[in-house]
């Protein structure tokens, strides 16, 4: 290949890595980003960032923890009571 696009290389020099193609030196180059940071990450030096965008969610637990919410915001005004069972064996 190297004779046909017109450089003159022998085949030591070839060997030798005289001759180191572009595209190689792009992946080599990425291949030696890649093991670093998964070293890194295995040491624990580094962390993956995490970027939740949303939960799954059940229509029904939604609704109570909102009723819930509701509840216990009225709480503190007074405005509803919490019942309390002073006995020793309540009722299940």
């Amino acid at each position: 290949m190297a004779a046909f696009v017109g450089y003159r290389f022998t085949h030591v020099e070839i060997s030798r890595e005289v001759y180191l193609p572009t595209g190689h030196t792009r992946i080599e180059a990425d291949q030696q980003i890649i093991r670093e940071g998964m070293a890194k990450l295995f040491r624990g030096e580094i962390a993956i960032p995490m970027d939740v965008k949303s939960f799954p969610i059940e229509a029904h637990a939604l609704e109570e923890q909102q009723d819930l919410r509701r509840l216990l915001l009225k709480w503190p005004g007074g405005e509803q009571s919490v019942k309390v069972d002073l006995r020793s064996n309540p009722p299940a």
